[in-house]
């Protein structure tokens, strides 16, 4: 396990609009076999601290990503290109059943960092919610919490 810094920049694209975010923080990343692993704090809309964990197994064709998220509000969704896959939302009380198209999946991560880019439309309940586009550049920091 290694110490890694990571950018993320998301694109959402709902009803016409267009809304960019990009946040960087410290992670840490875990390269076994064929699946590396991403994990980072960071705070949800209401202040509240959160875990986010991306999993993506390369062993796969096409590759398969994961997306965990870990707070007041848990959510868990596959990205995969070329294929739809559903999870439960949750927010709060209310659970709703959550649609994932994959677009484009390209991963180019390894042991020393990388790059991994998804585009992915969603549905909720079966109706269209959007298109995220996710980048995430990571790169290795001199701190090296590894074996």
């Amino acid at each position: 396990m290694q110490d890694v810094m990571l950018t993320i920049k998301t694109t959402q694209e709902v009803d016409g609009g267009e809304e960019t975010t990009e946040l960087i923080t410290r992670a840490c990343m875990q390269a076994e076999g064929q699946a590396v692993t991403l994990t980072y704090r960071e705070t949800q809309e209401d202040g509240s601290p959160m875990t986010t964990t991306i999993w993506a197994d390369l062993s796969r064709s096409p590759v398969q990503v994961e997306l965990a998220r870990i707070g007041t509000h848990d959510s868990r969704m596959t990205v995969e290109q070329g294929k739809r896959h559903h999870s439960l939302y949750s927010i709060g009380p209310c659970e709703f059943a959550l649609g994932v198209y994959g677009e484009l999946v390209d991963c180019r991560l390894n042991e020393r960092g990388g790059r991994l880019r998804m585009r992915y439309t969603l549905d909720i309940n079966a109706a269209y919610a959007g298109r995220n586009t996710l980048d995430i550049s990571v790169n290795q920091t001199d701190g090296y919490k590894g074996e």
